[in-house]
């Protein structure tokens, strides 16, 4: 986690990815008769990283919340995608499988593993891949640069004021396979303010109450976060879903 230097306390938030050019998305087309793999990889924790004043208050902490969410995304694309849907997990398949499986070149699409394509295409009979993954992601909160271990919480204290926002670091990817494309739905960390001394009205909306210790919070205290986190998650899978209902 990195401290930068700002005496702004305007808040602004601006999302880390970076701006490579990729190709055009081509025209395709997804039928009710193709076959869609997929593969969900979502830890049953949840982060917290807090930054302070100084780098000597920092710190970061996981908790074993048993808040199920991969079961969710499934159930959700079960019940809004008419193909037939295959779980790549039960076959054996990890989701770093599939890191840069197709990738751009030259302004074109390439396939960067062939071994694995020729599987999924033609021994699954494989029209499209989605990945849903959460991990490591970083964004700016002035005058802060967090980076972040995964979905969770993101609180900090500066000279005294306290902010906390729900985080979901979860990235959503499509592979197309004919034609070749890959869709980046979405990489970057999805903030919301949940607690603000100057904004109430974000207090009012999510529920977050500051927690008795800021070192050890509570399955209870926590639950805003993941309210909030699943509201930007549920919206994440319906874009994802729209990419393949066309």
């Amino acid at each position: 986690m990195k401290k930068i230097l700002g005496f702004s306390f305007l808040l602004i938030v601006l999302f880390s990815g970076c701006a490579v050019q990729q190709p055009d998305i081509p025209k395709y087309t997804i039928n009710k008769n193709d076959k869609i793999g997929y593969i969900i990889n979502i830890p049953k924790k949840v982060e917290h990283s807090h930054v302070g004043t100084t780098a000597f208050n920092n710190f970061e902490k996981s908790y074993l919340y048993a808040w199920e969410k991969e079961g969710i995304i499934e159930k959700q694309l079960h019940d809004n995608l008419g193909q037939e849907l295959i779980n790549l997990s039960l076959l054996g398949f990890k989701n770093s499988d599939f890191k840069d499986l197709i990738v751009g070149k030259d302004n074109k699409w390439v396939i960067n593993n062939k071994t694995l394509y020729q599987k999924l295409v033609n021994d699954l009979k494989l029209k499209a891949l989605i990945v849903i993954t959460d991990g490591p992601g970083s964004f700016f909160l002035n005058p802060y640069v967090f980076d972040v271990k995964g979905t969770g919480v993101v609180s900090s204290n500066f000279l005294g004021v306290k902010r906390f926002f729900a985080v979901l670091s979860v990235e959503s990817q499509i592979y197309l396979f004919n034609p070749l494309a890959k869709i980046n739905v979405n990489r970057d960390p999805l903030v919301t303010i949940i607690y603000d001394p100057m904004l109430n009205s974000f207090e009012e909306k999510s529920g977050f109450k500051i927690p008795n210790n800021i070192e050890n919070i509570t399955q209870s205290e926590m639950e805003p976060v993941n309210k909030m986190n699943n509201i930007h998650l549920n919206g994440l899978i319906n874009k994802t879903i729209e990419y393949l209902n066309k």
